[in-house]
């Protein structure tokens, strides 16, 4: 969780910064009229790409500058000897580019899309182990414990293994069997299992869904 508020922090003050930088273009950028003189594709013919237009304008002072935009698209949104507005810099004439919302400030748009999704991720993915660590506290605090056997189990992903414990339980109450999985665990317990047995913690009015194993008697790391 703390990665992905870290990126989507990161990526906000890029979006940001292009978006401030833009701002100052704008400021000071002139407006001369231009017009599309080639398509310049980029990408693969295979795994697809963009077609780019290259513009070319005069300054007041009838100098000819040319440029490509930095905003490509497949099929092209523009033609060969299309007219198009140009906004340039004045005194470096080079720095120039196409008017329009995406030709400006697409960039600084994807940046803060991406950052805000990256963001809410983290912030989302932080509330649910607030919650958890809130939930395991008041169980064991108001909840009740019972001492019961566990089996090491594993999810294996992409060949990597993560263990966890799980106890089975018939609760006296209502004679319904309940399953009880700890928190994943990074190295095989199995060393450590040998004739234990597991605390568990649960809820007795939601043992399904509020209940905590407790592991603090493995090692950190083995």
């Amino acid at each position: 969780s703390t990665i992905f508020l870290v990126v989507g922090i990161a990526i906000s003050l890029g979006g940001w910064y292009a978006y401030q930088s833009q701002k100052k273009f704008v400021a000071i950028a002139q407006k001369m009229p231009g017009v599309v003189k080639a398509l310049e594709y980029r990408g693969s013919r295979k795994s697809g790409g963009s077609n780019y237009p290259v513009v070319e304008f005069q300054t007041p002072e009838g100098k000819t500058v040319s440029f490509r935009s930095d905003v490509g698209s497949n099929p092209s949104s523009y033609d060969v000897g299309e007219q198009v507005e140009v906004l340039y810099n004045p005194s470096h004439p080079n720095e120039a580019k196409l008017t329009g919302f995406w030709n400006l400030w697409g960039l600084a748009t994807i940046f803060a899309g991406l950052g805000s999704v990256f963001m809410i991720i983290g912030i989302g993915t932080m509330m649910i182990f607030i919650r958890h660590r809130r939930m395991i506290e008041e169980v064991k605090m108001t909840g009740q414990a019972v001492e019961l056997p566990a089996r090491i189990e594993y999810t294996q992903n992409k060949g990597r293994k993560r263990y966890y414990l799980r106890s089975e339980w018939l609760n006296p109450a209502d004679r319904k069997m309940y399953l009880f999985d700890s928190a994943s665990i990074s190295y095989d317990p199995t060393p450590f299992m040998e004739g234990r047995s597991v605390r568990v913690w649960y809820d007795p009015h939601n043992p399904q869904n509020r209940y905590y194993v407790d592991t603090s008697f493995l090692p950190e790391k083995a």
